[in-house]
């Protein structure tokens, strides 16, 4: 992966000892060292399935966890990320990304293959090392308390924070290619943008993702006019934030044939109700006189 020159102007503290890095996140040195020796032993990995989707979870434990979310709340959440970049941002949610590109001629949607897995350990060393500029000792016991089988875990606390973090130069690059008065977002692993005739900037947009060191979908590359159907991280942006019609059609096929539980049910009424509350009253009723 190409090196990122992106924390030079980030006036933070440069952690050089275990010492401070203690003090810092108020966790003692020994259970750092302890933790980042073991940290492969704390995971429990399991695979998800979503329909046809299979994606390998890698939860940390519950004291893994504590300290990884003191790495998060410590360091990480406090570097400043470009207005851009939404995924796991406080306040943010899918809804929030999907209002960006509403009524826009054109949605370019474009997901980044195994995003997190595509992160090796050096990449999280070298960016603690160099972007950070804390010494080798700190930086690597960070990426150890961080990563999981030299790559960063999906599930895992501060993975997020790293991949927003990573991702801020190709961020600034897809910018500059799009144009200003288009529209931009990076939810986690899919990048959107939007407006007149921006279907003219994907390869340019794919070639600077490939030379970033990423891999894109090639099936997940969808160019969606203002006369079909434009979905951005799963909700619909043509005229209105709204959940897709084929999307409410399964839930009520799943309900009607009693495919899911009634808790699921739930679920996915105040999911709609979330995006859309109009539309989700009107499920409501639908599903009540089923």
């Amino acid at each position: 992966m190409k090196k990122t020159i992106l924390l030079n102007k980030f006036n933070s503290e440069r952690i050089f000892t275990l010492k401070r890095l203690s003090i810092v996140l108020g966790i003692p040195p020994e259970v750092l060292l302890d933790f980042s020796e073991t940290a492969v032993e704390h995971y429990h990995p399991y695979i998800q399935t979503k329909g046809a989707k299979k994606r390998k979870i890698s939860n940390p434990s519950e004291a893994l966890k504590a300290i990884q979310k003191k790495i998060s709340k410590k360091i990480l959440s406090l570097v400043p990320l470009p207005a851009e970049i939404l995924g796991g941002r406080k306040g943010m949610s899918i809804k929030e990304n999907a209002k960006i590109h509403l009524r826009q001629p054109e949605v370019v949607t474009i997901d980044l293959r195994d995003c997190f897995p595509s992160i090796s350990f050096k990449t999280v060393f070298d960016l603690f090392r160099n972007d950070f500029g804390y010494s080798k000792e700190v930086s690597s016991i960070l990426t150890k308390l961080t990563t999981y089988r030299r790559s960063l875990p999906q599930g895992g606390v501060t993975s997020g924070d790293l991949v927003n973090i990573l991702l801020i130069p190709l961020c600034g690059k897809i910018r500059s290619i799009i144009r200003v008065g288009n529209r931009l977002s990076l939810w986690v692993d899919d990048i959107t943008f939007s407006g007149k005739n921006v279907h003219q900037y994907c390869q340019e947009v794919v070639n600077i993702i490939q030379m970033f060191g990423y891999r894109t979908r090639s099936k997940k590359v969808k160019v969606m006019t203002n006369n079909h159907p434009q979905t951005v991280t799963g909700t619909m942006v043509n005229s209105k934030v709204s959940v897709p019609k084929k999307k409410i059609e399964i839930y009520l096929s799943d309900f009607r044939n009693k495919a899911v539980s009634d808790l699921s049910t739930s679920g996915r009424v105040i999911h709609t109700s979330f995006i859309n509350p109009v539309q989700a009253r009107r499920l409501k009723k639908r599903i009540a006189v089923r």
